[in-house]
């Protein structure tokens, strides 16, 4: 058997491959490999998932096998295994004093009733620390043939056998199993690269700790700066080219680190056992004494100012060789690896961040200096200090810098930035060139509350900069005598800098922005908003530079609330669409000095750095650059118009950044201008901007944010890293506190013929002890087309027998249950009740009444469904890409291959009691939906296309036109996306049936006979009535 399929499985289920995993299946089914191993690999796929069970481990393989795989060890198996392993060693090189802890480790921890038990990879570098979980059943699913043999009586159990045979068998790649062994580990030294400024000034002790063994199986060697030489671990001397040459392996890649660090065992892996390929580099998290060190995802803006690699890469030999010629000239270890990494980057080398800790360090913190004379690590300010030992860090980052901008000209000729910015090697700081005049139009956009425009104009014009301003000042139909005295005042005062605009009508911040920069002529245009308070000297200079010196197409700045806490330091997208941006660090306190010091760990966002997104509130870009986008989309009234301008802007541009800066003291008073968006109003404007903003780019929201790595809301990005680190070591699923209740209050089968190729079960609640005259129709038509099990958890039915007749020509069962478990609960109890039955349809449809209808009947719904069959798996009426794909779980159609799937049984008949209405949506619906998916399974949604929003809400009139057969209960109870509604009566008029008078009773019923669509239908009933009349 091709051992193959079996790592290629193994390595794409660890990686979170779903798809190609089931590829993999899909071959070895293909290749007619054992049917024991294919189930094996499914309930793997079935299984990898937060928040997923595996509900019927009982039912799947009973416990009671486990006796029959599990015998008592025969009394020579331990002795044998030994000899085994003893033997497996001496043929392979291992050292023989494994051997007792092996067989220590084995015995010990195997668990008799489970069948479980802990390997050793002997492959592997350390044996007794890289280890496999595994079990008696994985084994006898493997290999099918053992259990023949234990029945032959070969052996006495398949535990007997794998640990007399097996184990060897698969570490010497004569048996197959669906452990993946290191079969190609390399007898190596293994190559460690410290980087230091001078060997000359390391003691004996410093010397020896470098180039100790570590892990027990890698050397080090020492490369100093001041002689350009490699100092190796067995004494000899070379030149770093010649060190790099010999260093050059199809085996094994070279790890440089900087003095202070030691790697963990989770680095020997990259160095030794995985050939990295070609031009790539990977790095990782790391440790300071103790304290995790979380990086974010690589990026050269962010390398520019700041070691974001932890002071570790591990990268091939040959490549660094290619580039080793261009740092000859650096004078300090932490400038060399900085430049190196760069250098890298430039060859074409993609590195690549690794979620492990790689390395550690033990050095002494060195705290914040919180005077002004600290120093700083940006490119604009100069050292205080010229004695102190980061100016030579500083010289040696100017050369990079210098690099870094000849690479921009080289790149982009035609854009005036690329020449805006010199060196001034001298002070060691990167500044405009004299000989350019710098332009910036600022556009505050305003609406009285004037005092607040009238401190930023003075604080804009009064403020020391390094180039020229003018205000466009645009006023949005301010009402208060005050602001036009101000504004008079301003305009005389400042003649030459100070315009203001007016722009009468609704606020529409897109509008009013797009409209003021056809007034400006400055090359720049700054939009601030007129509750932004300005406090540093040069802010909007230094705000230009990091524009120019980053090559960016847009730079914001870092903003604080009055308190100091951070109010703004770049947005993040997130795959929880429900909420689209997020804003990292958000109300956390700042350090505004930005001390510069390399062996001090700072996090990449607390320099300035690349993100996905800025605010508009304070946000620079150049005028040409902004209309060839076309500005801001006025589509975006007041929110996501900037995020939406940082996503067309980056699509335009892709090669150039979206810039966060922060050595800037700016502060925000946000919604000083004009108040909290709290009302219902505000809240609904809100909510469809964000929907419009993430169907407009599903791609950015549908993967983790490029710059964080994090694909879930948070506001400490450090603690989300390290709490996601945490997470792959400890079990977050959600699983249920108790099984629903299987108690049956009134059951009445009404047949047991199968009348319809599907069946359907359909779900009932009401607060009253009452099936409504509209539900009864619903399962009329449904009947038409599937056997109906009526399951309501209106436990109140039970004492009402007149009620219960109403449906009963239309079933074939009917269930009145305790109410537990929601929807899904009901569901759950009838699969269980019929699962066998169920099986027999050619597909079971889940439905509820959580609408009205069919106001098209069902014919074009069931003829959907027999043209997709072939097709889809699943269908349902309706899907949404909130917070992930998924069918919306009112209607879903399975098939009978679905249905009769062990999957689709080991879900349902574990539905249990969750805590909260969103882990139920999450683990029922959503989840479901995706497990279906990854299993191989294709779901489709029969109208509408998948968007961000309720499609139920939002499309209700569009999918009605289409022939969809519903009207949501809750748009029309509750709206709370506050949905134009106004043709609501007139297609109510147009259906046989007199819905208008049922969704009123519905209204009055459930307390909303006040409501504004029952006012609108009302309204519309005495209109009707009146006309007739005339």
């Amino acid at each position: 058997m091709d051992n193959s399929l079996a790592k290629q499985f193994s390595h794409f289920l660890s990686s979170g491959d779903y798809r190609s995993a089931n590829q993999i299946v899909k071959q070895a089914r293909a290749l007619n490999y054992p049917v024991g191993l294919i189930s094996s690999w499914e309930n793997l796929l079935a299984t990898t998932n937060s928040g997923f069970v595996h509900p019927l481990d009982a039912v799947a393989s009973p416990e009671s096998n486990v006796d029959s795989l599990c015998q008592p060890f025969a009394p020579d198996l331990r002795g044998v295994f030994e000899n085994k392993i003893s033997e497996y060693c001496r043929k392979n090189d291992l050292d023989s004093n494994l051997v007792d802890k092996i067989v220590e480790l084995v015995f010990d921890n195997f668990e008799l009733d489970t069948g479980k038990i802990i390997l050793p990879d002997l492959t592997s570098n350390d044996p007794t620390v890289n280890l496999f979980h595994y079990s008696v059943k994985e084994y006898s699913t493997d290999n099918p043939d053992v259990p023949e043999a234990v029945e032959r009586g070969v052996c006495v159990s398949v535990i007997d056998h794998f640990l007399r045979y097996g184990y060897i068998e698969i570490l010497e790649g004569r048996r197959h199993s669906s452990l993946s062994f290191s079969h190609s580990k390399k007898k190596y030294d293994g190559n460690l690269l410290y980087i230091v400024d001078n060997y000359d000034d390391l003691d004996e002790s410093e010397r020896s700790n470098l180039t100790s063994l570590q892990l027990s199986k890698l050397f080090a060697d020492i490369y100093s700066i001041k002689d350009s030489c490699v100092y190796t671990h067995n004494g000899s001397i070379m030149n770093i080219e010649q060190y790099l040459f010999y260093n050059i392996s199809d085996d094994h890649n070279l790890c440089i680190l900087l003095k202070g660090k030691t790697l963990t065992r989770s680095a020997a892996k990259w160095i030794v056992d995985i050939k990295l390929e070609d031009r790539t580099a990977i790095f990782g998290y790391s440790a300071n004494n103790g304290r995790f060190c979380a990086v974010t995802e690589y990026s050269r803006s962010n390398m520019l100012v700041s070691d974001i690699t932890n002071g570790c890469i591990i990268a091939n030999s040959i490549e660094v060789l290619a580039v080793a010629s261009k740092l000859k000239d650096y004078q300090t270890a932490y400038g060399y690896f900085h430049g190196l990494v760069l250098e890298l980057e430039g060859f074409g080398v993609n590195f690549c961040l690794k979620r492990e800790i790689l390395s550690e360090s033990f050095g002494q913190y060195i705290a914040k200096n919180d005077s002004d004379d600290s120093t700083y690590w940006s490119p604009f300010y100069c050292l205080n200090d010229y004695e102190s030992s980061l100016f030579h860090i500083r010289r040696d980052l100017i050369k990079t810098w210098q690099k870094h901008l000849t690479s921009i000209d080289q790149s982009d000729k035609s854009a005036s930035s690329t020449s805006s910015l010199s060196i001034d090697r001298e002070n060691s700081i990167v500044k405009f060139k004299p000989s350019l005049n710098h332009s910036v139009g600022v556009v505050i956009p305003f609406k009285d509350k004037i005092h607040l425009l009238e401190d930023l104009v003075k604080s804009l014009i009064f403020n020391e900069e390094e180039l020229a301003l003018k205000i466009y000042a645009v006023n949005n139909g301010s009402i208060e005598p005050r602001t036009f005295e101000v504004i008079n005042h301003l305009k005389n005062q400042y003649e030459d800098l100070f315009v203001c605009i007016d722009f009468p009508g609704e606020f529409n911040y897109a509008k009013i922005n797009n409209y003021a920069v056809d007034f400006v002529e400055e090359e720049y245009l700054l939009f601030l908003n007129n509750d932004i308070v300005i406090e540093s000297r040069f802010a909007i200079t230094t705000l230009l530079k990091t524009h120019c010196f980053y090559n960016a197409i847009i730079t914001g700045s870092k903003l604080l609330y009055p308190s100091g806490k951070i109010q703004h330091n770049g947005l993040s997208s997130t795959m929880e669409k429900h909420i689209a941006i997020n804003s990292p660090f958000s109300r956390h306190f700042t350090d505004l000095n930005h001390e510069f010091h390399p062996d001090q760990y700072l996090h990449p966002w607390e320099r300035t750095h690349e993100c996905s997104a800025v605010t508009a509130a304070c946000m620079i870009m150049k005028k040409e650059e902004f209309l060839r986008i076309d500005g801001f989309d006025e589509d975006f009234k007041v929110a996501y118009n900037d995020v939406d301008l940082c996503f067309r802007a980056t699509q335009e541009y892709h090669q150039r950044p979206i810039i966060c800066s922060t050595e800037a003291k700016i502060y925000h008073l946000e919604s000083e201008s004009r108040g909290d968006d709290n009302d219902d109003e505000s809240g609904n404007r809100l909510y469809h901007e964000r929907v419009n903003l993430v169907s407009r780019h599903e791609d950015i929201f549908s993967r983790p944010d490029k710059f964080t790595g994090v694909s879930t809301v948070f506001n400490n990005l450090q603690k989300i890293v390290k709490t996601s680190f945490d997470r792959r070591f400890i079990d977050h699923t959600s699983k249920p506190s108790s099984d629903i209740e299987l108690d049956e209050l009134v059951i009445h089968q009404v047949h047991n013929s199968m009348k319809q190729r599907f069946a359907c079960v359909f779900v009932h609640y009401d607060i009253h002890p009452l099936i409504t005259d509209d539900c009864v129709y619903h399962l009329e038509k449904l009947s038409e087309y599937c056997d109906i099990y009526f399951v309501s958890s209106s436990e109140c039915l039970a004492n009402a027998p007149e009620e219960v007749e109403k449906v009963k020509p239309f079933c074939a069962q009917i269930l009145i249950r305790k109410n537990s478990g929601y929807d899904f609960g009901c569901w759950s109890h009838v699969i269980r009740k019929n699962y066998a039955r169920l099986c027999n349809y050619e597909g079971v449809l889940l439905a509820n009444d959580s609408n009205w209808g069919p106001l098209n009947d069902f014919s074009d719904t069931f003829t959907r469904i027999n043209r997709y069959s072939s097709e889809a798996d699943f269908m349902g009426l309706t899907s949404s890409i909130t917070p992930s794909w998924h069918l919306q779980s009112f209607f879903i159609f399975y098939s009978r291959k679905v249905f009769t799937s062990s999957f689709f049984k080991l879900h349902w008949f574990n539905i249990g009691i969750l805590d909260s209405k969103y882990e139920i949506i999450m683990n029922y619906e959503v989840g479901w939906s995706a497990r279906l998916v990854r299993l191989g399974f294709k779901g489709i949604a029969l109208y509408g296309t998948s968007e961000a929003t309720n499609p139920t809400h939002v499309n209700w009139e569009s999918l009605l036109r289409s022939k969809y057969p519903y009207l949501k209960k809750e748009l029309i109870r509750d709206n709370p996306l506050k949905i134009n509604l106004d043709n609501l009566p007139n297609i109510l008029r147009s259906q046989d049936l007199n819905w208008q008078a049922s969704i009123l009773d519905y209204l009055r019923r459930y307390d909303r006979e006040n409501s504004e669509t029952a006012k609108l239908l009302l309204s519309s009933k005495s209109s009707v009535i009146k006309s007739s009349k005339d």
